[in-house]
Formats: structure tokens, C-alpha cells, sequence
């Protein structure tokens, strides 16, 4: 067991157990495990966030299983394989078109601009 899934393993047990003794209304069916893949365009960002105890991997590692970003890995081939996960894989991407496809199909996804235009709007000093 590694640091990253034993801190998830206590949080999961945290909010298994405060829905045991009724502080939040929910069921064990809500308490999933959150996994991310970056696309091509983001692929470092999976091994820094997997340093910060966040389960993320490449497009390249979970469709093909290993990282050799040199092998094209088009957008309806990632479409289908996040579709087929049904809904347990956020997608972060730097990629306006791909981000679309997800809304379309309401696969979860993380543009990285909005991110940013949103951190830059919220602390924005007036003056």
C-alpha cells in the first residue's frame, strides 16, 4: 500500500464514517475513488500530481499501458475509452476540441485554461 491510497483509504474510512453516525446524508455507493489522465499535451502534470498523492496517469499509460508519447493517440480513441469508463476518469487537457467532445458525451473534464482564467479573475486586485 502506498502513502497516496493509505490517505485515501483514511479519508474514504472518514466519510464512510461520518455516514454511519449520520453528520452527512449519503450511502456507500457515493464514496468513489477519484482518477484522473492527463492528455499528450499535459502528460507531465500526471507524474506531479501523482507525487501530490493524486491518482493520474498518461493518456499513453492507460490506453496503451506504457508512456511513449511518440504514438498518436487520436480523439475519438480517447473519447471511447473515457466513455467506456463510465464517468470514473477526469480527462485534463489543454485541448479546446477534445474538452468539447467530453461536454458533448458528459465525460468529466478539466480544461487547463479555464482553471487559469478562473485563479486569474478570483484574485484580480481592484484598482
Amino acid at each position: 500500500m502506498t502513502i497516496a491510497s493509505a490517505a485515501l483509504d483514511t479519508e474514504a474510512f472518514r466519510v464512510a464514517k461520518s455516514c454511519l453516525i449520520g453528520k452527512y446524508r449519503c450511502a456507500w455507493e457515493e464514496l468513489v475513488v477519484l482518477k484522473y489522465m492527463t492528455d499528450a499535451n499535459t502528460s507531465g502534470l500526471a507524474r506531479e500530481l501523482r507525487a501530490r498523492g493524486i491518482d493520474c496517469d498518461t493518456v499513453h499509460k492507460l490506453i496503451l499501458n506504457n508512456e511513449d508519447s511518440r504514438i498518436q493517440i487520436k480523439d475519438p480513441q480517447i473519447i471511447s475509452f473515457l466513455r467506456n469508463q463510465a464517468k470514473q476518469i477526469t480527462l485534463i487537457t489543454l485541448d479546446t476540441e477534445l474538452a468539447e467532445y467530453c461536454g458533448i458525451d458528459g465525460i468529466p473534464c478539466i480544461r487547463v485554461q479555464d482553471l487559469v482564467a478562473d485563479y486569474i479573475k478570483n484574485h484580480a486586485v481592484l484598482g
